[in-house]
């Protein structure tokens, strides 16, 4: 018994040291250049939740065994996001994320670096939900569209969107961390040490 005990607290010393370490090193981007920083877009979010339920067609039931019939049919995925950032007024993000997961049910995960020369920089920065029935084309799409156009317009006035603008002085050899804050519904930007720090 005493020793499981030893080799538990090895173990969780040793996860506690290599966690520290990849702490560490993620503070310095690999292939930094000379006179160059970063710009660090990296966070998680879950965003709003689509769900639609109704009850199963004659066709439908059809298909199912006899307990199952008692269900409803119901779709419930994560809405998709644009994310967007412009450096003193050029783009150099545009792009849709799609929550990953076979259902598209799980939490978006954003990691950008943004490499640029010491100096300050104005930033534009935005995250903002997206409609996802947006592109269909498929009979099949289409219809899906039409039947949850009630459930996508309420999950996307209620879903949050984040924008911001600030300035940001960008130093040699140093990464400037953007995190999001889901719960306050506000960017936050910080080096990566503050970030590690105020992570403890």
């Amino acid at each position: 018994m005493h020793n499981r005990t030893i080799h538990w607290l090895v173990r969780v010393i040793v996860s506690m040291l290599l966690m520290a370490g990849l702490a560490y090193i993620a503070r310095f981007p690999a292939g930094m250049e000379k006179d160059e920083g970063v710009l660090r877009l990296t966070w998680r979010v879950v965003g709003a939740k689509l769900r639609y339920c109704r009850e199963y067609t004659d066709s439908e039931k059809n298909r199912l065994t006899k307990h199952m019939q008692r269900g409803q049919y119901c779709i419930s995925k994560l809405l998709p996001y644009q994310l967007k950032l412009d450096i003193d007024g050029k783009s150099v993000i545009d792009e849709e994320m799609q929550p990953p997961g076979a259902r598209g049910d799980r939490p978006l995960y954003v990691v950008r670096d943004v490499r640029l020369k010491p100096g300050s920089y104005q930033f534009d920065l935005s995250f903002k939900p997206l409609d996802p029935f947006k592109d269909a084309k498929t009979p099949e799409e289409i219809q899906e569209r039409e039947e949850m156009r009630e459930a996508t317009a309420t999950s996307l006035s209620k879903a949050p969107s984040f924008s911001t603008s600030q300035t940001v002085e960008i130093v040699d050899n140093k990464v400037i961390v953007v995190d999001l804050r889901e719960d306050k519904q506000e960017f936050v930007v910080l080096t990566s040490y503050q970030r590690h720090e105020a992570q403890k």
